[in-house]
């Protein structure tokens, strides 16, 4: 009998123990304790050049210091929907993503991402005041601007302005338009085009930024998915213009392709580093946000990509050459229109949704 009772006691502790097992696991609490030893750090990325210069600047240099392996993962497309599909499946692979500040408040909206832990983060001296969010850190100033073929307008003879852009009949030729991420900078610049002032961007009248947008749609030859597709598009003279980053423009550039960047009413918004909810390396990932913050490795992300990154600091290691290209330089700073004022990113960040669905019915007819 005492046997007996011994053995119902053994089978009722294993039942028991496999079921707490189960249970730790399916509410992610098995993950944490296996990504409690932190010995690796998975980062989406958006591939291409960004990824060379986060490799060289952040993620090599990263595992370096720490031992902490840093496994890329290159995304085409909604980074957001990916994400929210790892939450909702309980199956988070993602530690680090990268949005831009409407992208990275929605996300937060629906508990997507975490805050970030500033006992962690404490390198940030120099980091800009905006770029310290609570639910991501500051990396990327970008420009979403008109680049031009200077061959195809040459002197004075080129465009001037998001309206010019959206004006076929007065500069001709095929143009390159962004098809991926948020479609947000599409409708902006079309309302901007259309003489709309940066207080009445938002709510975004839609069928005003579409009649825009159907001016120019049978002269757009490449929708491109990636940042690398538009560079290609620009250095092989596929088209004559294109609305694109100041880094991918600045790169065309440097390869070779008779283009020149219109600072004039260049769109000016932040993009951020952010932990995924429930990451599996989540204090990994907060010591990554701390290193990224520092200027020596954001300037070596500059010299390498050309982008202006957040912390003011990192200018003091760049080449005088190199200030003049970036929209932080002074000449270029006073033409660029910030769009992300409180009013307009709570409203794009509350319609983002609604943004990609009727973009996607739009380009698709």
């Amino acid at each position: 009998m005492e046997h007996k009772g011994r053995m119902a006691f053994l089978v009722v502790f294993l039942v028991g123990l496999i079921t707490v097992s189960i249970s730790l696991s399916s509410n992610g609490f098995l993950g944490s304790a296996r990504g409690a030893d932190d010995k690796e750090l998975v980062v989406m990325t958006w591939g291409g050049q960004p990824y060379e210069a986060q490799k060289r600047a952040f993620l090599d240099p990263f595992t370096e210091e720490t031992g902490i392996k840093t496994i890329p993962v290159t995304v085409a497309g909604d980074m957001y929907g990916r994400v929210a599909a790892q939450i909702r499946a309980n199956n988070v692979e993602w530690d680090i993503v990268w949005p831009d500040r409407d992208l990275m408040e929605s996300a937060a909206q629906k508990g997507f991402v975490e805050p970030v832990d500033y006992s962690i983060v404490t390198d940030t001296d120099g980091m800009i005041p905006d770029s310290l969010n609570k639910w991501g850190v500051g990396f990327e100033i970008v420009t979403f601007m008109v680049t031009y073929n200077t061959k195809t307008f040459p002197g004075d003879n080129h465009p001037k302005s998001w309206a010019d852009f959206y004006d076929p009949e007065k500069f001709p030729g095929p143009r390159a338009v962004h098809n991926w991420g948020t479609p947000g900078w599409n409708f902006i610049s079309a309302l901007l085009a259309d003489g709309v002032p940066l207080e009445d961007l938002t709510p975004i009248d839609f069928d005003r930024a579409f009649k825009m947008l159907d001016k120019i749609k049978p002269h757009v030859r490449v929708w491109y998915p990636s940042g690398d597709k538009c560079v290609q598009a620009i250095t092989e003279e596929e088209v004559v213009m294109a609305h694109t980053t100041g880094a991918r423009s600045r790169m065309a550039r440097d390869m070779g392709a008779p283009t020149e960047l219109l600072w004039n009413g260049a769109i000016y918004y932040l993009n951020f580093w952010s932990v995924v909810k429930g990451a599996p390396h989540r204090e990994a990932a907060m010591r990554f946000l701390n290193f990224v913050c520092r200027p020596e490795q954001q300037a070596i992300y500059t010299n390498y990509f050309g982008s202006a990154l957040c912390n003011v600091k990192s200018l003091d290691y760049l080449h005088p050459t190199m200030l003049k290209n970036l929209p932080t330089y002074q000449d270029n700073f006073k033409k660029v229109v910030p769009v992300l004022t409180e009013k307009n990113l709570s409203w794009l960040t509350d319609h983002n949704d609604e943004m990609q669905e009727k973009w996607n019915e739009w380009v698709s007819r």
